[in-house]
Parts: structure tokens; C-alpha cells; sequence
């Protein structure tokens, strides 16, 4: 099942008279068989979870999905989700699915950018994978493979990329560069750390 369009919320008319929260003795004791149960209670039951539903949505929901297909994908390919929505910054992106990529400029900002667990993104063509170009944006998790040959680098950046991190991401054995940062300027250099050269 993909995650749904709609929030089932529920917000009574009046809420103040007609959404009562229980004692915590009644939490406590909950319903008993046959209990005509106060509408009141109800209603406050049933804002209460839509209340959290659309919190926890806003902590844990993804702004884009980046997928071939499935896991609630919204786009193909990294390049194609900076294409579409590159201009809107602060977004939460997933990178859902194992992929071939050809060189892609992140120049987005404050991105924060988290790779499912095994996905690895394997060098297409070119000598550069990912070069970020945006204040802020961050990339989490993420394994790369295929930069082997002399002068590639998997991750690289311009100087726009400032403040921003790389962490808990892997990189295949023989990688020539891993992550160049020397674009950066001094004072102003991402963060690198937890990240895993494989041998």
C-alpha cells in the first residue's frame, strides 16, 4: 500500500465543547463492555490521532522520493528531482533504489539527502558522480560504486557548497577520490565523517 493522499482528520465543530480528553483514570481503566462511550471522548481520541498523524508527517514523511519504481516514488532519477523541484529548498529526499548514474550537480539548498540501506549509486559515464552546489544540503547513507579510474571522484562540490555534510556513506575499494571538498571555501567546509572506504 503507497501512503495515502488524505489525512483522516478530525476537527468537530466547537472542539472546545464537544472534544473532552478523559481523565487519566479513564486512560488508565479504558472502556469497559457495553460502556455507552461519551462522544466527547471520542472526539477528542479521533483529533488526537489525526493531530499526531499530520505531526509525524512533517518529522518522518519525505518531500521527494527518488526511485525507478515503487516505495511511493515521485521521481526517476536524482537529476530528474533536481530538474523538477530543485528551486524549492529545505526538502527531505530518498533515495530509495540502486542506480546507474551519469555526472549530476545537486545545486539545491539545504537538501538533506538519505539513502536507504544498501543503495548504491554506480558510475554511468563521466569522472565526477555527485557534485554538490547548494549551502546546506547534506547526503547520509549513501554507498558509491565505479569511481576507479584516475581523476574520478565520487562526490565533489563548487564553491556554493557550504555548511554541508556527508556521513554514514561507503565507497567502494579502488575508489580514486571519494569525496573532494578542496572547491569549498576555508571556514565554510562540510562536514565528513562515519564514512567507509571499503578495502
Amino acid at each position: 500500500m503507497g501512503k495515502p493522499t488524505d489525512y483522516p482528520d478530525w476537527y468537530p465543530t466547537g472542539a472546545d465543547a464537544n472534544t473532552i480528553e478523559p481523565s487519566s483514570g479513564k486512560k488508565n481503566a479504558g472502556f469497559a463492555a457495553l460502556e455507552k462511550i461519551a462522544y466527547q471522548f471520542l472526539n477528542w481520541l479521533f483529533y488526537s490521532i489525526s493531530a499526531w498523524i499530520r505531526y509525524l508527517d512533517t518529522v518522518t514523511g519525505y518531500d521527494v522520493v527518488v526511485a525507478a519504481s515503487g516505495y511511493g516514488a515521485t521521481h526517476a532519477t536524482l537529476a530528474a528531482a533536481i530538474s523538477a523541484v530543485g528551486s524549492t529548498p529545505n526538502l527531505r529526499v530518498l533515495l530509495a533504489d540502486s542506480q546507474s548514474i551519469a555526472p549530476v550537480t545537486a545545486n539545491v539548498v539545504g537538501w538533506r539527502m538519505y539513502a536507504l540501506s544498501g543503495v548504491t549509486y554506480t558510475k554511468a559515464s563521466g569522472t565526477t558522480g555527485i557534485t554538490m552546489a547548494g549551502a546546506g544540503t547534506s547526503l547520509e547513507g549513501l554507498r558509491m560504486a565505479g569511481y576507479t579510474t584516475a581523476g574520478d571522484k565520487a562526490i565533489t562540490c563548487t564553491s556554493a557548497w557550504t555548511f554541508g555534510r556527508v556521513f554514514n556513506c561507503n565507497f567502494a575499494p579502488s575508489t580514486d577520490t571519494d569525496i573532494d571538498d578542496s572547491n569549498a571555501p576555508a571556514g565554510k567546509k562540510p562536514e565528513v565523517y562515519g564514512n567507509i572506504l571499503e578495502v
